[in-house]
């Protein structure tokens, strides 16, 4: 019981804190339109996604559906993502940072067992996207024939970043999760070891307030013997030897 609670709290941990980091770096691009781009439809995905980043910050105090709370949460930034690519007319270096970072915080946060399916819808999307780029001219605004070059280069940088960081992230992840089940093993050893010495100092008080009774109980048997032989059987007999005597 006391593992899993601890899992779910530290799951509960990670995502609050990801959603912290989206709200932040939301704001920080949004301040950032209005100063320099003012690019009205980009801050209105700006504004949904700090809305709905607070919205699951409240929900997440259910640290029971989590779990559920995730996938949904992820679904939601990619398609904000997705619309502002499509309003960009293409992958610019903000949203291919943009991508990387919720690509990483999805790591993070997928479990072990949904990774390989999380993989290859992130791989499906992304080539998906790049096969629009190279298909719709209104993202290139060169001919056909001079396509290949800007496209091709852009996805083969982007999917080196992409698979390294990948790599990386699951790697370290992995380390981590290994650390802390070490850890939790550690714990759960040492609770049991302290729930048997709580256990043992009980049966040893116990043990000795038995004792101290008993031992109690001796010695008013013993006190109760001696005054029934100094009085009742003693007193007697010293009366009688007195009288002899005389």
């Amino acid at each position: 019981m006391q593992q899993k609670i601890s899992e779910n709290s530290l799951e509960t941990n990670l995502f609050r804190n990801s959603l912290i980091v989206c709200i932040v770096a939301s704001m920080l691009l949004f301040i950032h339109d209005i100063f320099l781009d003012f690019t009205i439809p980009d801050m209105i995905l700006e504004l949904i996604g700090i809305t709905f980043a607070f919205i699951f910050l409240k929900l997440s105090k259910k640290t029971d559906q989590v779990e559920h709370q995730i996938p949904i949460f992820l679904a939601i930034v990619n398609t904000l993502l997705i619309i502002a690519w499509y309003n960009n007319k293409g992958l610019g270096v903000g949203l291919v940072l943009d991508f990387l970072v919720v690509h990483i915080i999805s790591i993070v946060l997928i479990s072990k067992r949904y990774r390989n399916k999380y993989l290859v819808l992130f791989t499906l999307m992304m080539v998906i996207l790049f096969t629009i780029e190279f298909v719709n001219k209104d993202f290139y605004y060169i001919s056909m024939q001079y396509r290949m070059a800007p496209v091709l280069s852009k996805t083969v940088m982007i999917s080196i970043t992409y698979i390294i960081t990948t790599w990386v992230v699951w790697y370290l992840k992995d380390q981590y999760s290994q650390t802390i089940q070490v850890i939790m093993a550690q714990h759960f050893e040492i609770s049991q070891k302290n729930e048997t010495i709580l256990n043992h100092n009980s049966n040893l008080e116990a043990t000795v307030l038995k004792r101290t009774q008993d031992i109690n109980e001796q010695k008013e048997k013993l006190l109760q013997y001696a005054f029934f032989n100094s009085h009742k059987v003693r007193a007697p007999l010293a009366n009688i030897y007195v009288r002899f005597q005389f």
